[in-house]
């Protein structure tokens, strides 16, 4: 298992790798591949674990009643996924999860971290404690998300979007890890408009940016949007 990895994870905060391997022995945790195309999850599947992703990207996807989909957020190395809906009781994943590439994911079942007679992992506490934190953050993106899309300007969306991203990476210049498919996809937008709005923000003097790559040139612009 990718220890440097790992230790970049949530759901290893401010734990030691000598913890981090502990805990992952007693805890029982096993890895899993996954090729490129395949489901790390599927909709209505009876969610049991926990998954780590340690190599590879993955997309989460939900899918309407109407047959449209949403990317709702990309998985990167140690991100973690299941545990929001494994912590609220529902058990039965809403989305699809996709692996982009070949990925490979450390699973850990959620009954060895809940119940105290099934283990005596001196680390649970701090874990449980950081599976908290990780169902905290998933709420605050997902209400993030839902803020952007209640705006109907294509605009609106795309630069609260990037505000949302400025302030996550702490910098006027980030990365963002969407391709623009995949950005139209998140912010339910059509391709062709999203990089007609990027253009005209960007001649507007408002950005820069070369593929994936963005540099906020007026902040406050965006900041005035919130």
């Amino acid at each position: 298992m990718n220890l440097n990895i790992l230790r970049n994870s949530m759901f290893f905060y401010e734990m030691e790798d000598e913890w981090i391997l502990k805990a992952l022995g007693c805890l029982d945790a096993f890895e899993r591949s996954y090729a490129k195309g395949s489901l790390l999850l599927d909709n209505e599947e009876i969610i049991k674990e926990i998954g780590i992703l340690v190599s590879g990207s993955a997309n989460i996807i939900v899918e309407t009643f109407d047959g449209n989909r949403s990317i709702t957020e990309k998985l990167m190395p140690s991100d973690v996924y299941g545990e929001s809906i494994i912590c609220s009781g529902i058990q039965k994943s809403s989305s699809r999860i996709v692996a982009l590439e070949n990925c490979k994911v450390v699973k850990i079942h959620m009954e060895n971290i809940i119940h105290k007679n099934l283990t005596t992992c001196s680390f649970r506490s701090m874990i449980v404690e950081n599976l908290l934190r990780l169902s905290a953050n998933r709420c605050i993106t997902l209400n993030k998300k839902m803020d952007i899309l209640s705006h109907k300007g294509v605009r609106e969306r795309v630069l609260l979007y990037l505000a949302d991203e400025m302030d996550r990476c702490k910098n006027c210049e980030f990365s963002i890890h969407f391709s623009r498919n995949e950005l139209a996809e998140y912010l339910r937008l059509d391709r062709s408009a999203l990089s007609r709005e990027l253009s005209r923000i960007k001649d507007d003097g408002i950005i820069d940016y070369e593929r994936s790559y963005f540099h906020i040139l007026m902040p406050d612009k965006l900041n005035q949007l919130r």
